[in-house]
């Protein structure tokens, strides 16, 4: 019994530990359902959200940058701020209408609007393929892109990505923006793959509960080894 109280105390801490990523979500507008937002939601991340640009920000405060930019051009200072992030080996998650990165180990072709994504295994659990793309309004709404430094993990159905990760697997840019997919399974598989090197140090409170665990464990163990030697 006190074994399982142990294993449960410590599973707690690790599941505790997995939904403590701290999130900068930036997104300037949405014209249908915003699945980014309800991935991070369904994740438990502690995030923080603005529509405007990152210069209040100290980006290093968080654990994940996830910039959409859907609506206007990327507000100046802003790509020079996430370039800087990356070199620190901060971790984004980006999408752009405009054609305008950081460096995130992709080029766009000027290939836009294809209405399909076929996702790579990498974030692949709980997908069907392919994902369909739905235009809420936008004038461009999917963006072609070619992998440079970086590795394809999604293709477009004329074959050009649609997904990349750089940056040594500390980077993610999507062609397509955040409210075109009808469910947020890709989205919380990215965000949960950038998290996995997220190191977490658990409340105080869960620090006591793992002790307990192990005092009682300790405790039941002296009494077990007394019971024999008697």
């Amino acid at each position: 019994m006190k074994k399982l109280f142990l294993a449960a105390a410590t599973a707690s801490l690790l599941a505790g530990a997995a939904n403590a990523a701290t999130v900068l979500y930036r997104n300037d507008f949405n014209l249908a359902t915003d699945q980014m937002a309800a991935a991070l939601s369904a994740l438990g991340y502690t995030v923080t959200t603005t529509n405007g640009n990152l210069s209040s920000f100290t980006l290093s405060n968080y654990d994940i940058v996830v910039y959409a930019n859907q609506n206007s051009g990327v507000p100046g200072g802003d790509i020079t701020a996430l370039n800087s992030y990356i070199a620190g080996n901060g971790r984004v998650l980006f999408q752009t209408w405009d054609g305008t990165a950081p460096s995130l180990g992709a080029s766009f072709t000027g290939n836009n609007n294809q209405t399909s994504v076929t996702v790579g295994t990498l974030f692949g659990t709980g997908i069907t393929n392919p994902l369909t793309l739905t235009n809420p309004g936008w004038g461009v709404f999917s963006m072609g892109l070619a992998a440079t430094t970086g590795t394809a993990e999604g293709l477009f159905a004329n074959g050009n990505a649609a997904i990349v990760v750089g940056n040594g697997g500390r980077t993610i840019i999507n062609g397509f923006l955040t409210d075109t997919l009808a469910g947020s399974q890709l989205y919380q598989n990215q965000l949960a793959y950038l998290a996995g090197g997220v190191v977490s140090i658990p409340e105080p409170a869960s620090w006591a509960m793992l002790i307990s665990g192990f005092g009682l464990t300790g405790a039941a163990m002296r009494r077990r080894r007394a019971a024999v030697a008697a």
